[in-house]
């Protein structure tokens, strides 16, 4: 049975654990340490967000370490801390990594706490599920945190084939933060909540220097915060997909190929099925319910239907509040009491949620400018209203494993605070980054022309898709329909987006022909936008 144990910081060797320094850095052959910035590029399998802590530098830093790990030996806190490691800076993440046998559940202990300072601590687990939030430790106070992760293959945003995830990702985040002594030990006898669903309960990355205002969250990667040790959750939910495609781009076979009897498949769809008309409220996309039903039921674990989350629109009549998801919420509701499964209504709640808060406050919970997706704030705040249903419906086994979350009042004062930014301002903080990164201008426009030559058919986003790596600009894990013939269930959607918001190209003309063989002189436009050079072409 796999059982790893660490303490960080330790003056002198504890017998049974590893001691980790500041400088313990990640490898594959000792298969722990910490991931910093310099470790991420030499490592391409690092630098995909899915398979890891999904904290990713913000683009105007690129290339620069600021990942700075302490380490101090403050005096004996218990028997076996002496000592602890943190990041210098409490916006900037550190996360540690330890590689495991297999996938599976894994339960994990966590003591964090020095002598010399109070300290507010935020964690969380694998690609950025939340396991604590903005908790308080006084100086000379120990915390100790229990959770269980759940490690599990996937097929990450942008990609077609299935990747090995094969290692815990935890991440600590706050004032004063640190790590003091972590175990992990293997659970393979408790149950998994399998996650499937679109952007909006995925697990969505973030940049750092951290700010869960502006921070895309899907609620899912919330619930194991209100999770006691002893169940895990498996988020396979990604940005743009539908009943259809998680089923058609093999989300639906990793889940088939891990969930155990008395396990559970919560699915919450409709944020994109409603754009495909074969797929609608009480035709297609009912169908594809009743029949995930079907199959989870075959393997022995409890199906669970949520209701789509609410879009902040008010488009409607006197400018009121547009509910766009009533008749699939309602086929939802249809589907689930004829087979007789657990219904957790969260449209309805989300709807009561934004009607209570009014278009202006309810933004505040949302990514700035985006009314689809909710901030990190916002997702917490869905995420209470999932829990809340559990607990109505009582929901077995799963009801027994909630626990009772304190107010967070650290969110309640950034929120009284909170001045939504203008479009101007948005657009400026986005492109603002390219103005430190000189080193771009440098790359040789050419080299793309002489690909193109070589290859005679690259396409458009095959074009993107390399100036993006070549850049190192993060891919983004939400699409928002920019253009007419892209779709968010394609793999490219997160690429596309990410062009998009950085200047690469532009959505004048409504379609991008993204599969179309692209032209010498649209490889100069693209190629010149990425090195700042400046043209006035137009893709």
């Amino acid at each position: 049975m796999f059982l790893k144990k660490f303490i960080f910081g330790a003056t002198a060797e504890v017998e049974g654990f590893i001691n980790i320094l500041k400088d313990t850095l990640y490898a594959d052959e000792t298969g722990y340490g910490f991931v910093t910035e310099k470790l991420k590029e030499k490592n391409e399998l690092l630098q995909i967000s899915e398979i890891g802590s999904a904290f990713d530098i913000d683009p105007e830093l690129i290339r620069q370490n600021i990942t700075n790990i302490i380490m101090e030996q403050n005096g004996q806190l218990n028997d076996l801390i002496s000592g602890f490691c943190s990041s210098d800076k409490p916006d900037v993440p550190l996360c540690f990594k330890v590689k495991v046998p297999h996938s599976g559940n894994y339960n994990i202990k966590l003591v964090m706490g020095n002598n010399n300072s109070d300290m507010i601590i935020s964690v969380f687990s694998q690609r950025r599920r939340c396991v604590l939030k903005n908790v308080i430790v006084k100086a000379g106070e120990l915390l100790e945190h229990n959770f269980t992760a759940n490690v599990c293959d996937i097929i990450p945003r942008g990609k077609t084939e299935i990747y090995r995830d094969d290692s815990i990702d935890i991440t600590i985040i706050g004032q004063n933060a640190c790590m003091n002594l972590v175990t992990l030990e293997e659970a393979p006898q408790t149950p998994t909540i399998y996650v499937a669903g679109d952007s909006t309960l995925t697990d969505q990355g973030t940049i750092y220097p951290y700010n869960p205002l502006t921070s895309y969250c899907g609620w899912a990667q919330i619930l194991p915060l209100f999770l006691s040790q002893g169940i895990a959750v498996s988020n396979h939910s990604h940005s743009g997909l539908t009943t259809e495609s998680f089923r058609r781009e093999g989300h639906l076979s990793i889940v088939e190929n891990n969930i155990k009897p008395k396990d559970l498949f919560i699915m919450q769809f409709g944020h994109n099925d409603q754009k495909d008309n074969t797929l609608d409220a009480f035709g297609g996309y009912a169908n594809n319910l009743r029949r995930y039903i079907d199959e989870v039921r075959e393997k022995g674990a409890c199906p669970v239907i949520v209701t789509p989350v609410s879009r902040n629109i008010w488009n409607g009549i006197d400018c009121g509040f547009n509910d766009m998801f009533k008749d699939y919420a309602d086929a939802c509701i249809l589907v689930a009491k004829e087979k007789g499964v657990p219904l957790i209504d969260l449209h309805e709640r989300s709807v009561d949620f934004i009607l209570k808060h009014g278009q202006k406050n309810s933004s505040k919970y949302f990514v700035p400018k985006d009314y689809t997706h909710n901030n990190d704030f916002g997702a917490f705040e869905m995420a209470k209203l999932v829990v809340e249903e559990i607990k109505k419906v009582n929901i077995k086994p799963l009801v027994k494993y909630l626990i009772d979350i304190l107010e967070d009042k650290i969110q309640i004062e950034q929120l009284k605070s909170w001045v939504e930014p203008s479009d101007k301002e948005i657009k400026a903080d986005v492109k603002q980054w390219t103005k430190a990164n000189s080193w771009a201008e440098e790359i040789d426009v050419n080299n793309y022309i002489d690909i193109f030559i070589a290859k005679k058919n690259i396409s458009k986003v095959e074009l993107l898709d390399m100036i993006l790596k070549d850049l190192k600009y993060p891919p983004t894990n939400v699409y928002n329909d920019i253009f007419e013939d892209v779709f968010g269930d394609e793999w490219y959607a997160g690429i596309v987006q990410a062009a998009y918001n950085y200047g690469l190209i532009s959505n004048e003309n409504k379609n991008l022909d993204p599969k179309k063989q692209i032209s010498s002189e649209e490889v100069k436009v693209i190629a010149k936008r990425a090195y700042k050079l400046k043209t006035k072409s137009c893709v």
